[in-house]
C-alpha cells in the first residue's frame, strides 16, 4: 500500500518552490513554469510573512522545497510554456 501512495497519480508532476509573486507561489518542474494562485491551494494556507512560506494545519510550503501539484491548465507562447496548477486536491502539496 506504501508504495500505491507513494508514486504519482495521472497528471500529477512534481516540482521545486522558486518563490512568491503576489498571491501565487511559482514551481519550477525542470524547465516548465507552474504558477499556483491562492485560490488554487487549500482554505487553511495563509501566508506567513515571517517564513517567509504558506503555512496550513499540516504543511508548510517555502522557497526551495519540495511540491506535489496537478496541472490545470497550460498556456503556449513563441518562447516559453506555462502552466497553472493546483495544490487544493487530496496527496497533493509539500512533500515531506
Amino acid at each position: 500500500m506504501k508504495e500505491f501512495l507513494l508514486r504519482n497519480l495521472h497528471g500529477d508532476v512534481e516540482g521545486t518552490c522558486s518563490g512568491r509573486v503576489g498571491y501565487i507561489i511559482c514551481v519550477y518542474v525542470g524547465p516548465l513554469q507552474v504558477f499556483v494562485a491562492q485560490k488554487l491551494m487549500p482554505n487553511d494556507f495563509k501566508f506567513d510573512s515571517n517564513g517567509p512560506c504558506y503555512r496550513g494545519d499540516d504543511q508548510m510550503i517555502e522557497k526551495n522545497g519540495q511540491v506535489r501539484l496537478k496541472i490545470v491548465g497550460l498556456k503556449h507562447q513563441a518562447t516559453q510554456i506555462n502552466a497553472v496548477g493546483t495544490i487544493k486536491e487530496d496527496y497533493l502539496g509539500q512533500i515531506q
